[in-house]
This record gives C-alpha cells, structure tokens and sequence, in this order.
C-alpha cells in the first residue's frame, strides 16, 4: 500500500498513541494502564512539536499522575466491548491474539494516511521494528 502524502498535517489520532503504547508494553511485558498510557499523552502535549501532532483528548490530573476518559474508553471497549482484551484485577489491561490483527491494520491505515507524522511519531515513543515484529508473531498465530 503506498502510503498518501497529505498537504495539511493533521493531528494523528491519540488512539495511534494507546496502540502503540499498548503493543510496546505487551512485548516488554509491562501492564497497560490508564494512567500510564494518559501520562504518555501528556508529555507528547507538554513537548509541543509540530512534526507530532496529536489529536485532543480529556485529560485531567489526579493524584499520582494522568488519566484520560479516552484512554479508558478505548481499553474498557476492547475488553467489555468486543473482548480482545482482559480486564486484569490490578486494574490492567492484557491484550489477547486477536487483538494485534485489529492493531496492525488500524497502524497500516494510520501510516497510510500520514507517513511522516506516524513515523515521527514512532521515533518519538520509541516504537519500532520489535513492536511490529511481535504483533506480527501473534496475528500469525491466530
């Protein structure tokens, strides 16, 4: 798929930030948190850099850190919503197989819209070749 080149940079959706920090966490095998993915989100606000550009979304601190109803949102959905994750009692989330299929195409079609930002943005949190290469591993193992 060659990838389109758009004229106006557009925010990336902070949901391009909670995949990428999902799969991240799962492959170092660290717990996805709310509160984890939230403070990511606030840094890439705080460092203001024109070349990462990330959609707006609620965030309010509480005591401790971050935590964004967005964030929530989309991890209770993959685990209430359409199950493709788990809910863990500590208050994480674990990613089950099905869900790299649907994080793989969702960053295909992210990178296709916006080549630049979605690589800046990769180098920015540090997600690169063993994030996709481990997703790849458990979306071939379904």
């Amino acid at each position: 798929m060659q990838p389109k080149e758009s004229v106006v940079s557009k925010p990336i959706g902070h949901e391009t930030v909670i995949v990428m920090e999902c799969l991240k966490a799962t492959r170092k095998g660290e717990s996805i948190t709310i509160e984890k993915i939230s403070e990511t989100l606030v840094n890439l606000r705080r460092k203001n850099r024109p070349e990462v550009l990330v959609s707006k979304c609620a965030l309010k601190q509480v005591p401790g850190g971050f935590y964004s109803e967005d964030v929530a949102t989309f991890l209770y959905y993959l685990a209430q919503g359409i199950g493709y994750a788990v809910y863990e009692n500590d208050g994480s989330f674990k990613l089950l197989d099905k869900a790299f299929v649907l994080f793989l195409r969702f960053l295909e079609e992210w990178f296709a819209e916006n080549p630049k930002m979605f690589m800046a943005l990769s180098l920015e949190l540090e997600f690169g070749l063993e994030e996709m290469m481990y997703a790849l591993s458990h979306r071939s193992s379904q």
